[in-house]
């Protein structure tokens, strides 16, 4: 029976219509036949409905419920309402008003017209065998710990690698489904070079693993690619993806995250060194407050760049909402990264769907609240120890120094030494930009009359030689006047090849008395003024060489600018950091200016927290005492006996399915509540999630088991489903396709370190968005490396469905529209990399060697084969006819690489 109940307008009232009960009786007679053994369950098949249906208003938000009724809890649903009637009466249809209510055709039915479709007449049949079964209420499943079930038995023993396959494999068969076949080897090897390393294998180590005959190749080719720096760098990124990784604010004003880079290297340095993912959770909630003397003090403190990197509304004026704003933002991260769960949603009220209160909300706000962001330094002993050597290699520098001063001038004090800028009065500009850090000169605005003057102070009555620093492509003749008096008559008009600091030379202006007291020293030029830099006085004892010891002077001071480039610094990270430990009050509707009752930090009460045996609503009281209490929910979130770490290995353990399939066990990582989706295969989930566990929350672990299984090493099907009978085929995201075409051209740098480009992203001008994506263009470092300016992200990436780094993103985008196709086919950078190829392809030796291998070669390199018959007569065809329009071969191979860079094979994996 598939036809939809009608939804007709309804009242609230809870009165029985008589002309509605013929019609009531006639349709649970109607449906009475159909699966009145069924084995149906609450959580897993009413609950869904429910929750789609009815819990908006009869649900766990107490503000917007309605009657007083609770349809997520059995003692509200089974008690008496005002009407009289129980919402549900456990085995007795006709005295169930829920039932009643949902099946009417008039004004009272059940949702609301303006609510939505009623229920269809599958969902009532669950309803009712629900009901006459005795409507027996169990957890969300996602609220249950994750347990391991026995091993299922199944019919085809020897299609079995491990116990994944059991579970997949009984699936299959309660479903009168097979497996596929097992994929080929060069297509299992390309498959997992992209799945775990992010880039195709060479066509060398394709030949290597297909001729390998060893019984374990396969898993030694799997441990040979986790044991690879290369899988941190594509793993890492999967994590930045959840963790709403940005190089800058975005928002309203998108401030430059520059240290924001720390966190993404340690993110891909935790991949690759395996860190149990337990510890990878705790350190990026809580790594400051872990002992400082761990050897992992620095990545740990680092690692809390976690809850500093999310957007923020800068321009917010108001600090308090701004405030309450940045921790609502942290708590919806938290929430849905490590607990797949809308936590945020129970900012203004109490969930809608799930059974999260707000008083939970606002005792995790607490703990945020009482937590700063901020910057600290890592690696700090040894920046002590190199900057106690830098500052006593300087101070011998400057004795050197002072000393060759006091050799001519008598007096360790004697010379004077004044920056152009620093001039006391004048009509000249300054400039300090465009010349490097520190680095400033005087020069003229435009034409006019120029001048500068510098008050000098002089000890005693005496004649000082007049040195002057500065730059010019052509000669800006000046004089020089000491006291009102032309000291000089022709000065500063000699040419040094430019306008730079490079091109800065010294000159001798000649000898000069200058009286007791202050004195006035003035440098004019008409129109025009050279770019003068400095000046120096220097009072010059008989029988001194000047210019062989000012020569000397002037290589100590290039040396000291030389080691002031080099001075140690601290290394800087975007930080969390304990604040004044408070609770905070209910924000009644979110509002800072309507106020509710206070909540204790990490006081949990809702009935999302299991027990220890399993059972909900575990009343949770973390001891946070007088500190934010943000390590002891770190510690809570990851211990699977006590807290909800048994739902944390669930969320990253699906992940890690989606990651490897394409879709998770779960279609919705990011929400395990009520309006997510149900598991496909649950028991199959909560058993990773358990191996998760007892094997030390080791990922690389779980990578094994789910490659070494015959699941994940099936042929590619186009129908293979969600019950997984074969391998869905996926298309590559954009940080592969982009790595791949670098490294077919030879120009792929995977350096595992690097600070990042250069580029703008506050208020760009289309001139800085241009040179932006020059940056991106030219940069030969893997994608993850690029930054990831929020609001102006590289294009490339975008048109290939780069997420939106403003939120957490589990599952991206997988789209097919014409501006990819547009983009392979136009854009300079793939050109480049055709042409690349193209040449590599050409450099093969031409004597050993004639077009058809190189052919060979091209297809071995881009798709891990050889070229059918058809596709070698078609690309010789190409080559040939390419070739009748240019005089240059390279041309044509590089049409050829083009071509196949804008195929489907090279952009899907099989």
């Amino acid at each position: 029976m598939s036809t939809q109940i009608t939804p007709t307008q309804i009242g609230r009232r809870g009165g029985i219509r008589q002309n509605s009960r013929p019609l009531v009786l006639s349709v649970i007679c109607c449906v009475c036949a159909s699966s009145a053994h069924a084995d149906i369950r609450y959580a897993r098949d009413v609950a869904p409905i429910l929750s789609r249906h009815c819990f908006e208003c009869h649900g766990p938000d107490a503000v917007q419920r309605q009657a007083g009724l609770r349809l997520d809890l059995r003692e509200s649903a089974t008690q008496k309402l005002e009407s009289g009637h129980a919402a549900v009466a456990p085995g007795n249809l006709k005295k169930s008003e829920l039932l009643r209510r949902v099946l009417l055709m008039d004004g009272d039915r059940m949702p609301p017209p303006d609510a939505g479709k009623g229920l269809s007449a599958k969902e009532i049949t669950i309803l009712r065998e629900w009901i006459r079964n005795g409507a027996r209420w169990e957890s969300h499943w996602a609220f249950q710990r994750p347990t391991r079930a026995p091993l299922p038995t199944v019919q085809n023993e020897r299609w079995v690698h491990n116990p994944v396959d059991r579970f997949v494999l009984a699936r299959l068969e309660a479903e009168g489904l097979k497996p596929a076949s097992a994929a080929e080897r060069r297509v299992l090897i390309r498959r997992a070079s992209f799945d775990l390393l992010g880039i195709p294998p060479k066509p060398e180590e394709v030949a290597t693993f297909v001729a390998d005959e060893r019984p374990d190749a396969w898993e030694r080719l799997i441990d040979s690619m986790l044991a690879s720096p290369l899988y941190g760098q594509r793993w890492g990124r999967h994590w930045l993806d959840v963790a709403r990784y940005g190089d800058s604010n975005g928002g309203d004003e998108n401030h430059a995250h520059p240290l924001a880079f720390r966190y993404r290297d340690y993110v891909i340095d935790a991949f690759n060194e395996d860190l149990p993912f337990r510890t990878f959770v705790i350190e990026q909630l809580a790594g400051d407050l872990l002992d400082r003397t761990l050897p992992r003090r620095d990545p740990a403190v680092t690692a809390t760049g976690f809850l500093a990197i999310g957007m923020k509304i800068l321009a917010e004026k108001d600090k308090v909402k701004m405030r309450a704003d940045l921790v609502d933002e942290q708590i919806d991260t938290i929430g849905k990264s490590l607990l797949g769960l809308t936590l945020a949603c129970a900012r203004c009220h109490d969930h809608k769907f799930d059974p999260i209160p707000t008083t939970d909300y606002y005792s995790l706000a607490g703990i945020l609240h009482s937590t700063k962001l901020g910057y600290d330094s890592i690696r700090y002993g040894e920046y002590k120890k190199a900057k106690a050597a830098y500052d006593q290699s300087i101070v011998k520098i400057k004795a050197d120094r002072t000393a060759l001063e006091k050799s001519f001038t008598g007096s360790p004090n004697g010379l004077i030494d004044r920056q152009a800028e620093s001039f006391d009065r004048g009509n000249v500009s300054k400039i300090t930009d465009g010349y490097g850090k520190g680095i400033g000169i005087i020069s003229d605005p435009g034409a006019q009359q120029n001048f500068a003057e510098f008050e000098v102070e002089i000890a005693q009555k005496r004649r000082y030689l007049i040195q002057v620093r500065y730059a010019a492509k052509a000669s800006r003749s000046g004089r020089i006047l000491i006291n009102g008096r032309v000291a000089r008559e022709k000065a500063i008009s000699e040419v040094t090849g430019g306008w730079y600091p490079k091109d800065q030379k010294w000159f001798f202006e000649g000898t000069h008395e200058f009286a007791a007291g202050e004195n006035v020293l003035r440098i004019e030029s008409s129109p025009l003024m050279s770019h003068i830099d400095r000046f120096r006085l220097i009072p010059v004892k008989k029988g001194t060489d000047v210019a062989k010891t000012l020569a000397r002077i002037d290589e100590i001071d290039a040396r000291l600018a030389t080691l002031a480039k080099d001075e140690p610094k601290e290394t800087r990270i975007m930080a969390a950091i304990d604040g004044d430990a408070h609770d905070v009050k209910v924000h009644k509707r979110g509002s800072h200016l309507q106020l509710g009752a206070e909540v204790r930090r990490g006081s949990f009460a809702g009935q999302w927290i299991p027990s220890s045996d399993g059972s909900p609503n575990a009343a949770t009281k973390l001891n946070v005492a007088d500190k934010s209490g943000r390590l002891k929910l770190a510690q809570w979130m990851t211990d699977a006996d006590q807290g909800v770490g048994g739902q944390t290995a669930r969320v990253i353990a699906n992940r890690v399915w989606h990651w490897h399939f394409g879709r998770g066990l779960v279609m919705t990582p990011d929400n395990f509540g009520m309006q997510g989706t149900r598991p496909t295969h649950p028991k199959l989930l909560d058993w990773l999630a358990r191996e998760l566990i007892d094997n030390d929350w080791s990922l690389k672990s779980l990578h094994r088991r789910i490659l070494l299984s015959a699941t994940w090493q099936q042929t590619t099907h186009r129908d293979a489903g969600h019950l997984y009978a074969g391998m869905p085929r996926q298309r590559l995201d954009a940080e592969s396709i982009r790595d791949s075409l670098l490294l077919h051209a030879d120009r792929l740098d995977v350096s595992l370190t690097g600070v990042p480009l250069p580029v703008k992203s506050q208020d760009p001008a289309p001139e800085d968005l241009h040179r932006n994506d020059q940056y991106y263009r030219n940069s030969r470092r893997r994608s993850v490396y690029l930054p990831v300016i929020r609001s102006h992200t590289y294009r490339f990436l975008t048109i290939f469905d780069f997420p939106n780094a403003s939120t957490p993103v589990g599952r991206r985008d997988s789209t097919t529209v014409p501006t990819q196709a547009l983009l392979l086919m136009n854009d300079p950078f793939v050109l480049e990399q055709a042409e690349a190829l193209a040449r590599r392809m050409m450099a093969i030796d031409h004597l050993k060697i004639d077009d058809d291998h190189r052919i060979d070669a091209l297809y071995k390199t881009l798709f891990s084969r050889s070229p059918t018959a058809g596709e070698l007569k078609f690309a010789t065809e190409f080559l040939s006819e390419f070739l009748q329009t240019t005089d240059q071969e390279v041309d044509s191979w590089t049409a050829l690489c083009h071509a196949l860079f804008s195929s489907s094979e090279f952009v899907y994996v099989e």
